[in-house]
């Protein structure tokens, strides 16, 4: 039930992203990333190698809907075992302000998405100063690990 509202929510936003000129600027590229794609990129971020799945079935069902869409994709597992066309795998920065802030300038995600995973400090931080929306799916392994939330 939640996943078709965030398809209709992500469509709004990609709708805006595309719109938005901050993608025709080039940003700074280290030679340890490859170069951020044009067009829409989504973040997925998945703490355990079993929820890699969930990942896969994400990226189908979006990318059936907007082919166009690029996936940053972070955390455990075989980057492998989720590798398609439209996705690139990257490691997660260091939890520091400085880590966090150079990568989501880099990347520039449109969303992003964390699946069974807490979010950091830094990302919802850095996220905020970039206008990224930040969704947490499968919050429960979370929600035990931060009560708070």
């Amino acid at each position: 039930m939640g996943l078709p509202l965030t398809i209709f929510r992500l469509a709004d936003r990609i709708r805006i992203s595309r719109s938005s000129p901050r993608h025709d600027v080039p940003a700074f590229h280290p030679t340890s990333r490859p170069a951020r794609p044009f067009g829409s990129l989504i973040w997925l971020h998945v703490s355990s190698s079993t929820d890699r799945q969930i990942i896969k079935d994400i990226i189908a069902q979006i990318s059936d809907i907007f082919p166009d869409v690029w996936f940053l994709i972070t955390g455990t597992g075989d980057p492998k075992s989720v590798a398609t066309e439209n996705a690139i795998s990257q490691d997660l920065p260091d939890e520091n302000q400085t880590a966090t802030a150079g990568f989501m300038r880099h990347w520039r995600p449109d969303l992003c998405l964390w699946i069974a995973a807490p979010m950091r400090p830094a990302v919802i931080a850095a996220a905020h100063d970039i206008s990224t929306m930040l969704i947490l799916l499968n919050a429960g392994p979370a929600i035990k690990q931060w009560p708070r939330w």
